[in-house]
């Protein structure tokens, strides 16, 4: 009798916690980036992290009010929607990996997505299509004008 307890304990028990795992990564999933490289000035460098859950993760760097790793307090899946719906109608995964002129002084804008099997980046230098240019703006607009608290470590 206690043999079989233990094996419904284990099947029960068991099972319904792996089903958990995936699901858990599944929420934790990236969904894009949105980094700002320096350049040889002042120019804010950081990294946005924007996961299928709507959560959002601040990685200040050098030259912005965020220094260090910030979480946002009211970043939600409806901007994220927003930013895929718009990433989409552009058709970001169609554009070239690479707008550089080959100018050194400025900073890069590197946005990824994660949504298809492969991921897609497009590095913006300088001369990056419009379409390219109004993600970027949707993105600066409606991630760096949130509340951000600072992670503790």
């Amino acid at each position: 009798m206690k043999y079989f307890s233990c094996i419904l304990f284990l099947l029960v028990f068991g099972c319904s916690s792996s089903e958990k795992i995936p699901k858990q990564k599944e929420k934790d999933q990236l969904a894009f980036t949105f980094e700002r490289t320096a350049c040889f000035g002042t120019c804010p460098e950081y990294k946005i992290s924007v996961y299928m859950t709507g959560r959002a993760i601040l990685e200040g760097k050098d030259n912005i009010e965020f220094i260090g790793s910030f979480e946002c307090q009211d970043c939600d899946q409806e901007m994220l929607a927003k930013v895929i719906e718009t990433s989409d109608r552009i058709n970001f995964w169609d554009m070239e990996d690479k707008y550089d002129p080959g100018v050194t002084d400025l900073p890069s804008t590197i946005t990824t997505f994660y949504q298809r099997k492969e991921p897609k980046q497009v590095i913006n230098v300088m001369d990056g299509p419009e379409e390219l240019k109004e993600l970027e703006s949707l993105i600066f607009d409606l991630y760096l004008k949130r509340t951000w608290t600072k992670i503790s470590k």
